[in-house]
């Protein structure tokens, strides 16, 4: 069985997509269309350190544990009738996954911004 086509990126070459300051451990998939037809960085797969990988399933997918956290968030979603708004990737997921898929410094106008603005 051949290796899958993510394990050619190092995760821990960059920065946390969601959380620059710390350093990625990890690659997050933000979907699963292309899965076997090969991934692209910063698209597909986002370089994540372990908080962001929570925050990202457990706490958006909803509920605090990692084990199994898509399977489990897709099951909800079915027991509750609500596909179309709970399963994997929901609205909170997706705003997640377009702030890491933004580059560092729009991020950091965006922050800055947003602080002058709460100001």
């Amino acid at each position: 069985m051949s290796e899958p086509y993510y394990w050619k990126f190092d995760a821990r070459k960059y920065r946390c997509a969601i959380l620059p300051f710390f350093k990625a451990r990890y690659l997050h998939h933000t979907n699963y269309y292309r899965y076997n037809d090969g991934e692209i960085l910063w698209i597909d797969l986002l370089p994540v350190c372990g908080l962001s990988h929570w925050l990202l399933h457990a706490i958006a997918g909803g509920s605090l544990w990692m084990k199994d956290a898509v399977r489990r968030q897709n099951r909800m979603a079915r027991q509750w009738n609500l596909e179309w708004l709970l399963s994997y990737p929901n609205p909170l997921q997706r705003c997640l996954h377009l702030w890491g898929r933004l580059y560092w410094p729009l991020k950091i106008v965006v922050i800055a911004y947003g602080a002058i603005w709460w100001l």
